[in-house]
């Protein structure tokens, strides 16, 4: 009877490990310093899919009300964006992010949605409103001042 007792706990823990990544995975989602930096970090190396990711769903749907060819219209969401980051890189090669610092984050208040980032990204101070998107925090493109 002792023997088998070890034997359930060591497989107790083993299934519920990795239920504990899970959740911590989803906290990060959640943290407001760990997303700015993905998405500062994505941004700085042009990894435009990672950014995609961390976009908010209406910056997309700004981009579908804007008049489209048809070859744009048949796009997935993620490949119409894409596009337009690699567009207007090209556009403005000058515009490129250097360098970030992470200044100060609001604190959540009770029924926002929106926790604000300040940051200096080349050399300029930015506002990054993160929102509340499901059950984690997605960058509102549209809204950075």
């Amino acid at each position: 009877m002792m023997k088998r007792h070890p034997v359930s706990l060591l497989l107790s823990i083993a299934i519920i490990l990795p239920s504990c990544s899970k959740v911590q995975d989803t906290m990060q989602g959640i943290n407001p310093r760990h997303v700015a930096t993905q998405f500062l970090e994505a941004w700085k190396k042009k990894d435009w899919r990672a950014l995609y990711k961390l976009a908010h769903p209406d910056f997309i749907r700004k981009i579908r009300l804007q008049k489209l060819s048809p070859e744009q219209r048949k796009m997935s969401d993620e490949e119409l964006f894409i596009r337009e980051f690699e567009q207007a890189q090209r556009m403005y090669p000058g515009k490129i992010l250097r360098n970030y610092e992470i200044k100060s984050i609001s604190e959540y208040r009770r029924g926002e949605t929106t926790v604000w980032v300040r940051a200096l990204v080349n050399g300029k101070h930015k506002k990054i409103p993160l929102t509340l998107d499901g059950l984690s925090l997605k960058i509102d493109l549209s809204q950075i001042e």
